[in-house]
């Protein structure tokens, strides 16, 4: 009995001895060399959420196998360190493992061997996301890093090496996330050359001169994007030799000769090679052993005079090292936008492609919101908005709401955000009705997925129906609802004590979204109607059809044949002049202060570029025209009421809405 105590009290004493040596973030990091050029060899694979294949098949298909080959790797010399961004990969990866292997891998992460950069859950595009979208990402990833590695799960650099450039917005959101720096793979080709030319490849991005210092941030620009020198590629998808007896010295010199070229290109004595490409690793015995051999070799050769040391480390500890430099950065306060790889290769067409992906994202973001905030206000315990926080993070990657992955993978993408909305509607349903038990008696409730295609079943068939609509804003708000219905004639009432009557008028759903061919609905017209909503809070309306409802002769509606003279519509605040011929607007008027803005609305399109020879195609990435010359695409007005909608042949249509007691006008389109 005594014995065993002791034993006991001997393993306790082993692991708060373990803890208290853990050392990770700059702790862990290797010192260098005074006087010699230091190479950091940063060990890393790129694993897109989504691109070519799903997030799922990319999992089962390599990201499995690497994750679980590098920890195994990593074990077996203290070192060796590789650092790992997707949290959604490695989430998944950690809840396959036995807690032996858990046990390992927080090991790894309390030596600084194994080490987690930016930590969100995607690598996200910093064009085409909406800063809630990248902060929710961060925010989930970042969390469970926390809740899983303590203050050693915490990243301290962004790695930004994939995203087809970058925005002031994401190093400013980064610095207020307390990161200590940011490495980007990809600029402007001509913008890398001046800078490689003037050793500005690193420099203090001002990112906020409303924040002023605390949004400066500390940004290196990779040599050569997130590639490994040319010759030094040792994965299963490479076909460069392995390390021997016979070449070490030919190659060790030849990489010392690529490291010694890119050191002109920067200010210190320390530089940093990228080794790991696209989904690297799955064989990472192979990589390791070529790199040990490989660095054992270079330093070796300090014996005779060779003023290179090489060592593994992270962009922690390179950053690490460079602050220890003491030097003075050029600064910057723009855009790395639009980003281009080579002549005629401006990377501008995932600005807009997949447009229906981009709107569904950005809807179930708000939607995501919503929901949280429902949830908090009604105290539900049960609610799942996991789910779609999840899929959200994984669609603001590079490759998701960009819109440059497979049409496979699109459809995945959307799937994961619909079953995380359904779950969310199961949620924020279950908070309206505790939320406004006190209220009223609410019927069975239904979510309109799809307003933006004018449809939703359960307003085209019922006669009598209630709309709830809940502002999420801490203000006050006044706006319009649009709702699609069969009908001609409705009464509104906002269901108050005073139970208000509210102006109303239906209009004709423009035949261009009746045909598409998406749609399978009932309703040819749109019910509108004036709202008014507290802050945080509801309004219900009542809505009930009228039979007997006859049109009135004076309702400010009339549609126009074409062509006709100019045509107009005005509120309180504005009059609308739009051209009798083209239906385009052509001048606002002011009507308080008598201000005439002559306004020119066009619409053109351009030919792309088929791709021959040196010449890119323009497609998804690049938007790349065959000509400088803009084809314009106009056609005629057809409808006018208080709401105006005007058409612009089969391909384009476009709308221009102004409402009653408005200060702003509303201008969409619809292509194709």
């Amino acid at each position: 009995m005594e014995i065993k105590s002791h034993m006991i009290i001997l393993l306790i004493a082993n692991f708060l001895k373990y803890i208290s040596a853990s050392s990770c973030g700059y702790e862990a990091c290797p010192s260098g060399k005074p006087n010699m050029l230091n190479l950091h060899i940063i060990m890393h694979t790129h694993d897109d959420v989504g691109w070519l294949q799903t997030v799922d098949t990319y999992y089962d298909m390599w990201v499995n196998e690497i994750i679980s080959s590098v920890v195994s790797t990593l074990m077996q010399n203290e070192n060796r360190k590789f650092i790992y961004v997707e949290s959604a990969f490695f989430t998944r990866w950690w809840d396959e493992q036995t807690d032996l292997t858990k046990e390992y891998v927080r090991r790894l992460v309390n030596d600084g061997r194994l080490e987690f950069i930016s930590g969100g859950w995607s690598m996200n595009d910093a064009a085409t996301t909406h800063y809630l979208g990248i902060i929710d990402q961060m925010t989930i990833g970042l969390r469970w890093l926390n809740d899983t590695f303590g203050i050693c799960g915490k990243p301290k650099v962004g790695w930004q090496i994939d995203p087809f450039g970058h925005s002031r917005e994401q190093a400013s959101l980064f610095a207020q996330m307390d990161f200590d720096g940011l490495f980007l793979g990809r600029i402007h080709y001509q913008d890398k050359f001046h800078r490689e030319s003037t050793k500005t490849m690193e420099l203090i991005w001002k990112s906020n001169p409303s924040l002023g210092k605390k949004a400066d941030l500390f940004t290196g620009v990779l040599p050569n994007v997130y590639w490994p020198p040319k010759g030094f590629c040792f994965d299963t998808f490479c076909s460069d030799e392995e390390l021997t007896e016979d070449n070490i010295n030919f190659k060790a010199h030849s990489f010392i000769v690529s490291a010694q070229e890119q050191a002109k290109f920067y200010k210190t004595n320390h530089i940093v090679l990228t080794m790991g490409m696209d989904f690297h690793f799955r064989d990472a015995p192979k990589w390791f052993r070529n790199m040990d051999y490989l660095i054992s070799y270079i330093n070796s050769l300090q014996t005779i005079g060779t003023n290179v040391n090489a060592f593994y480390s992270t962009p922690t500890c390179y950053l690490h090292s460079l602050n220890k430099a003491n030097e003075t950065w050029t600064t910057m306060e723009s855009d790395f936008f639009p980003y281009s790889s080579g002549k005629h290769e401006y990377w501008t067409g995932y600005f807009t492609s997949r447009p229906s992906l981009k709107y569904y994202a950005r809807r179930s973001n708000v939607n995501l919101q919503i929901c949280k905030q429902l949830v908090t206000l009604s105290d539900i315990k049960d609610a799942d908005f996991i789910t779609l926080a999840k899929a959200l993070g994984v669609i603001q990657h590079h490759d998701g709401i960009t819109g440059t992955e497979k049409q496979h993978v699109a459809e995945d993408y959307i799937y994961q955000l619909s079953e995380g909305n359904h779950l969310c509607e199961k949620a924020m349903g279950k908070a309206i009705r505790i939320l406004l038990s006190k209220e009223t008696i609410l019927p069975r409730l239904y979510f309109c997925q799809h307003l933006n295609l004018s449809q939703c079943v359960f307003t085209e068939l019922e006669k009598e129906f209630l709309v709830i609509v809940y502002n999420s804003l801490s203000h006050p708000l006044r706006t319009f609802v649009r709702i699609p219905v069969t009908g001609e004639g409705y009464s509104i009432r906002q269901l108050t004590k005073r139970r208000r009557s509210v102006p109303a008028q239906v209009l004709p759903i423009p035949p261009s979204i009746i045909s598409l061919p998406e749609r399978s609905s009932l309703a040819v017209n749109e019910l509108v109607f004036p709202i008014s909503l507290p802050p945080i809070g509801f309004s219900i309306y009542g809505i009930k059809l009228l039979d007997d409802y006859q049109p009135s002769d004076d309702i400010g509606s009339e549609r126009l044949s074409t062509p006709v003279q100019d045509a107009t519509i005005q509120n309180e605040n504005f009059q609308l002049i739009i051209d009798g011929y083209s239906g385009l607007l052509k001048e606002i008027i002011l009507l308080k202060s008598d201000v005439r803005v002559p306004i020119k609305q066009s619409f053109y399109f351009y030919e792309g570029m088929p791709g021959y020879r040196i010449e890119r195609a323009s497609g998804a990435y690049a938007f790349n025209p065959q000509h400088d010359t803009a084809y314009p695409l106009a056609d005629n007005i057809t409808y006018r009421a208080h709401l105006l909608k005007k058409y612009i042949n089969i391909m384009l249509l476009g709308l221009v809405r102004l409402f009653a007691y408005t200060k702003h006008r509303i201008m969409s389109s619809l292509i194709g």
